[in-house]
């Protein structure tokens, strides 16, 4: 599977929706495997949109069939009529033994019912499910199996009573699905009558295979009738079918798989508490519980949606809390997509708080589909509460762009006994728009970012984050240039300004509380298309978020009164050279959002201290630029360099009721980029290097590195029309992080889950590192609505530990010492094939060249655009 990886009981590259289906059924533990669910999600999401794209038509094959029986039997699609409509289907085009179909319990009396409307010799097929257990013998419907009629009778039916006995039979058996409460009404009250009735079939046949078709189903009425009180039935004879029959794998030749390379997320086991399944469903949220002694695991569907024609319009549901205690919170989003179409950005929010940013892959017209799974345990004080949720992912189809995005998103609930101390409170910085339906984030500069927020007075810690990137013009700010410089190349049109520098800020009643310097996100469509399939960039399907602690603040926010917060994002005014200033305003448009993670002290208390001392708050600035003209005098090649440096402190005494306490937030920041644009402007190089140290006082530092260089050219033909881009990449991400982040680090269940050998000393501090380099090419000829790509990319990725007792760090540098390597990977590919991936998750090696990924479309498209900047939104026009 692509996305991150998971350390459970399936490997990624081995497993096969078979095994993976066979898994799930045989144990609670299988069914919320990460991979395991990852594919099967996949799978089943691929289903559906085969379903939907011909709801009268479409017939599933009997591989296919198993898996959507499966999620029935988990509560999905209850009332659909497209769903039951697909099933009758199946059957009626079946041809084979239906006992060779993997189905549960239910589904295998609903494949005899259909397989009896299309052969009226099986009538005897149709006699035990009116008399099994299933369905109660007080039944009084004359046109079917009953009371009122008798065996022999029903032997010499025409073919129209056995048509509706099986239509009447199917409706029991939604009823029964639909309704669980009624099980224990219409569960075998009779079983000596549909005895008698399958003998009396047996001796008035004389078929040697009807015989036999016979004799299996009163096998099977003897496995109703000595399981009828057990209230585990029907899981136990679907584990029995499951390990049974043997089938073959889906063969998905079409859609192709994309991924992000990041951590693996560890699924712990092991609750203490039992309770009994929620019994809620809706059209918005499907759930099943799986209950096991000692254990109670939750998997809840959030959200089945596709996204087509939805700017404006995100997807709305409720959340409801699961009837388990829990501290941990996995998120699956698996989305599939077919055609043409740009990437997108997509929010979620539990109400006006944003939960989760992500970005959509570049689809094909083969079809792509990708998997993310996330820890969203962070947010627990969110999910112990009912919450309107809101997907905001903006589409638009038309006969151009002709994909939608249908995404699935389901939320596994755990107890662990390893969860670390989560906020107790969080509340949004956003525009608040969630009571009409609307997403909440503020778009900059046209808006202004602020919030009015009054914060519990015996609040004794608090710390924001910021989720912001930039859109539209402002995509690729890091490869923007001076303000001063923007008209150098009249002949390709307006550069992008405001320099490549950005900073976002965070103000406390109109002071400086914190910077965020941002890492520059490449979208799938961004510089080439090529370089992002199927191997994304960096953070594209999970957005990164720096937290800043506020904690000095605490004396003047717990006063009882409104406070404002805001966010700002500001680039350089380079009016001043060779010294510059923080600009007023950047170009169109930054999305952000921000939150407050709130501790609090014991009930009563109020929070005091001295008032906030802040130092440097403004940063050094030096920059240059220069411009070369060629033997006519046109301006032909533009150079420019910015640095900039940022030590930021603001500290202040805070009393608790534990007493006084000393708290500060520190960050010391360096950036630089040299950029240089040759040929009048059809070549540009970035090589852009940003560090920074971000310290509290109290428990968490975090020592952080993005370079990223970037090569590009652009070659247009003027009498064809036709132009190609080429480029390379090399960029990376290194992040050292000491304490408790706000967001997992994932160190305490890798631990807790499958310790390192000879034991572990514990961790404090955790180091991710990750490079990524490739290079790619792009030609589109507007003539012939066609166009061609290839490229290749690499990517390693390295996550450890460091152990406490090695622990050297003071946060103002990078202290390694002896670390652990927990896990590791590194894959190649190349024109959309995976060829070398290298796994390793505690000493555990794993070499594949997954097949997958092998069966991506040619390197071609149906249409081309005519100009790069339509294409990338910049670049010559």
């Amino acid at each position: 599977m692509g996305g991150n990886r998971s350390s459970g009981s399936a490997s990624t590259d081995l497993l096969t929706v078979t095994r993976a289906l066979e898994i799930a059924r045989n144990s609670e533990e299988g069914a919320v495997d990460p991979t395991v669910s990852a594919l099967l999600e996949r799978t089943i999401t691929e289903i559906w949109q085969r379903i939907h794209a011909q709801p009268d038509t479409y017939v599933l094959s009997k591989e296919e069939f198993a898996v959507f029986n499966y999620f029935r039997g988990l509560g999905r699609f209850p009332d659909s009529a497209v769903a039951q409509n697909a099933v009758r289907r199946f059957w009626d085009y079946f041809q084979g033994d239906a006992s060779d179909v993997d189905a549960t319990v239910e589904e295998e009396v609903v494949s005899r019912q259909y397989l009896t409307m299309r052969s009226p010799e099986a009538i005897v097929t149709c006699s035990l499910p009116n008399q099994s257990p299933f369905f109660s013998s007080t039944r009084t419907d004359t046109t079917c199996l009953g009371t009122s009629r008798t065996s022999s009778a029903l032997l010499d039916a025409d073919v129209s009573e056995p048509e509706r006995c099986i239509k009447s039979h199917a409706r029991d058996l939604e009823d029964l699905r639909n309704d669980p409460t009624h099980r224990k009404e219409r569960m075998g009250t009779a079983p000596y009558v549909s005895l008698q009735r399958i003998s009396a079939i047996v001796l008035r046949r004389s078929s040697l295979l009807q015989l036999f078709l016979a004799l299996i189903l009163l096998s099977a009425a003897l496995l109703h009738f000595s399981t009828i009180r057990s209230p585990e039935f029907y899981a136990w004879t679907s584990n029995v079918l499951s390990r049974n029959n043997h089938y073959s794998a889906i063969p998905f030749t079409q859609a192709s798989e994309v991924f992000q390379v990041t951590r693996p997320v560890i699924f712990p086991f092991g609750s203490n508490v039992e309770r009994s399944p929620n019994a809620r469903t809706s059209s918005a949220t499907a759930t099943a519980v799986h209950r096991q002694q000692n254990k109670c695991i939750h998997v809840e569907t959030l959200m089945e949606h596709s996204f087509a024609f939805s700017y404006g319009k995100p997807f709305v549901g409720v959340y409801r809390p699961p009837p388990c205690t829990f501290n941990r919170i996995i998120f699956n989003l698996t989305v599939v997509s077919m055609g043409r179409q740009f990437d997108r950005l997509a929010l979620m929010y539990f109400g006006d708080t944003e939960v989760f940013r992500t970005s959509t892959a570049e689809p094909t017209v083969n079809g792509i589909q990708w998997t993310y799974v996330k820890d969203m345990s962070s947010y627990l004080a969110l999910f112990e509460m009912e919450q309107k949720v809101i997907f905001d992912l903006g589409n638009l189809v038309d006969d151009v762009y002709t994909a939608s995005f249908n995404a699935t998103l389901t939320a596994s609930f755990f107890n662990s006994i390893e969860m670390a101390n989560p906020a107790d409170l969080i509340l949004p910085i956003s525009a608040q728009r969630s009571s009409t339906d609307r997403a909440s984030a503020f778009s900059l500069p046209a808006e202004n970012a602020t919030t009015i927020l009054s914060i519990p007075r015996n609040a004794r810690r608090a710390k924001a984050t910021i989720s912001a990137c930039g859109q539209g013009d402002e995509e690729f700010w890091f490869g923007n240039v001076l303000s001063s410089n923007i008209q150098t190349f009249p002949s390709a049109g307006p550069l992008f300004g405001h320099s490549p520098f950005r900073e976002i800020q965070l103000h406390i009643d109109g002071n400086l509380a914190g910077v965020v310097w941002p890492f520059p996100i490449i979208f799938t469509g961004g510089v080439v298309p090529g370089l992002w399939r199927p191997i994304v960039g960096i953070d594209t399907f999970d957005l990164r978020e720096h937290e800043i602690d506020i904690s000095p603040w605490l004396p003047i926010l717990c006063d009882g009164e409104p406070h404002s917060l805001e966010i700002r994002v500001v680039g350089l005014d380079d009016s001043s050279p060779p010294h510059g200033s923080l600009s007023k305003t950047v170009g169109n448009s930054w999305v952000v959002t921000g939150k407050l993670f709130l501790w609090v002290d014991e009930p009563g208390w109020v929070t005091k201290g001295s008032m906030p001392v802040a130092s440097q708050l403004e940063p050094q600035v030096s920059l240059s630029s220069s411009v070369g003209r060629n033997a006519s005098g046109a301006n032909d090649s533009l150079s420019y360099a910015v640095h900039v440096n940022r030590h930021l402190s603001i500290i202040s005494e805070i009393i608790t009721s534990s007493g006084v306490e000393v708290v500060s937030w520190n960050q010391k920041l360096r950036y630089s980029n040299n950029g240089e644009l040759t040929n009048q402007g059809s070549l540009q190089v970035i090589d852009q290097r940003t560090n920074g140290i971000d310290k509290s006082a109290t428990d968490y530092s975090t020592t952080y590195s993005y370079p990223i260089r970037v090569n590009t050219s652009y070659d247009f033909e003027p009498y064809s029309g036709n132009f190609t881009i080429d480029a390379t990449i090399d960029r990376g991400l290194q992040f050292h992080i000491l304490g408790q982040p706000i967001f997992s680090n994932t160190l305490s269940p890798f631990i807790a889950t499958a310790p390192l050998e000879n034991g572990s000393p514990g961790f404090d501090e955790s180091l991710l590192t990750t490079t990524q380099n490739g290079s790619a090419h792009y030609l589109s000829i507007p003539s012939m609505s066609q166009s061609f790509g290839f490229g290749t990319t690499e990517q390693q990725f390295t996550f450890a530990g460091l152990p406490t007792l090695e622990s050297g760090s003071t946060g103002d540098q990078l202290s390694l010492g002896n670390t652990y390597e927990i896990y590791n990977r590194q894959v190649l590919a190349t024109n959309g094939t995976v060829i070398r991936d290298k796994e390793t998750l505690l000493g555990n090696t794993h070499i594949s060249i997954p097949h997958i990924h092998a069966q991506y479309e040619k390197p071609s498209l149906d249409f081309a655009k005519s100009t790069v900047k339509s294409l990338l939104g910049r670049g010559p026009t």
